[in-house]
């Protein structure tokens, strides 16, 4: 191979510069790891196959890290998505790695997971993460992105606390110096969230570069909801990762009861009303700075607004009265360019999940509306 004047006197005065260049990191790979690790991940079990339970021990194991984590957090998503298989063997997985799968909605999983997909965005995700509880600027709500659970219910409310009141947020988190954390939620006892492990960071959603924040609100969350509903589950997360009520995380944060408008009534004769209340609730918004989230109806139209998804929450950012204009976060943090003008056809102009729509397109693309009151909840 002939190198130009300029990489021969590179190579003559820095070598190293070039065996570095060289020497890229190999791609590592789902079936690297798991034909590594297969065997010690099962050693004890009676049928010799990977089981659920055991992944899920291995996700709350802090001593599993790097490539090994991303490995765990893909195992961990094929048992959720085939919810009524307790074991597998490894000729399975193997098999099932190399199946694609749609990205198109990444808060739902499909059947069958691409776990080298999985493997790949987990291993990035743990590659980026900080360390650091707070991060540079942080708390704010730019730089979130919904991971792969199904949780907008939480996620959005989180957004829109922390755009109204980041130093309240901030102030709700204790950190200990074992790396577990207090997380102070108003009116019930601090729940104690365990120093997360690099899988559980996998699993949760992003707060780029700003640290671990959000995955130990994610984290405190699902750990009260366990409280609260008495259901059992190894991985706290699971009990966010399918949906739940946005109307409860609204509570938790703030401690104040929550309101809900339903935004299409059957009768024509209620709109009007409808409206007006809207109205007030989203004013409060922009002069209170109360929490509110609107959601989205679970049946699929033919003819969905593109960038609006169904069964899914957002968080109301501001509300122009001038203009009358609602502005919303999507929690995926996505952008869209729409192939027309702004509107219910072609869709809303997107940027980091903020968009902006009319007050009349708001009331027809969103079924509930949800926001906090100014009743405080008795104290637990």
């Amino acid at each position: 191979m002939k190198l130009s004047p300029t990489l021969a006197l590179l190579f003559v005065f820095y070598p190293s510069l070039l065996y570095a260049q060289a020497a890229k990191e190999p791609k590592v790979s789902f079936e690297d790891v798991l034909k590594a690790r297969y065997e010690s991940w099962t050693k004890d079990l009676p049928t010799g196959k990977i089981t659920a339970d055991r992944v899920n021990s291995l996700v709350n194991n802090p001593r599993i890290h790097g490539d090994d984590a991303a490995a765990v957090a893909a195992l961990h998503l094929y048992f959720r998505a085939q919810n009524n298989v307790t074991s597998v063997e490894e000729s399975a997985l193997l098999q099932t790695s190399k199946i694609m799968d749609s990205d198109e909605r990444r808060d739902q999983l499909t059947k069958p997971v691409n776990l080298e997909q999985a493997f790949s965005r987990y291993r990035k995700h743990i590659q980026n993460a900080p360390k650091e509880l707070f991060a540079k600027d942080a708390p704010k709500r730019e730089g979130i992105s919904q991971g792969r659970l199904g949780d907008c219910f939480v996620i959005a409310p989180i957004g829109i606390f922390v755009t109204q009141h980041p130093n309240r947020l901030k102030g709700m988190i204790d950190q200990i110096i074992d790396g577990s954390c207090l997380v102070n939620f108003p009116g019930v006892k601090p729940v104690r969230v365990p120093k997360l492990t690099e899988v559980q960071i996998a699993l949760g959603s992003s707060a780029g570069e700003q640290g671990l924040w959000l995955n130990m609100m994610e984290e405190a969350c699902a750990m009260e909801l366990r409280t609260l509903t008495g259901k059992k589950s190894a991985v706290a997360m699971d009990l966010i990762s399918s949906g739940g009520t946005t109307a409860k995380i609204i509570q938790m944060l703030t401690g104040h009861s929550v309101e809900s408008t339903h935004l299409q009534p059957a009768d024509t004769k209620e709109r009007a009303k409808v409206e007006a209340e809207v109205r007030r609730v989203l004013t409060a918004v922009h002069k209170d700075k109360i929490i509110a989230c609107a959601t989205t109806s679970h049946t699929k139209k033919e003819d969905a607004t593109p960038g609006i998804a169904t069964g899914h929450a957002y968080g109301i950012v501001d509300y122009n009265t001038a203009t009358d204009m609602v502005t919303l976060w999507n929690p995926w943090g996505n952008k869209l360019e729409p192939k027309g003008p702004d509107g219910i056809k072609f869709g809303y102009s997107t940027v980091s999940g903020v968009f902006s729509v009319p007050l009349k397109d708001f009331l027809k693309l969103y079924e509930t509306l949800l926001n906090q009151t100014n009743k405080p909840l008795p104290k637990k």
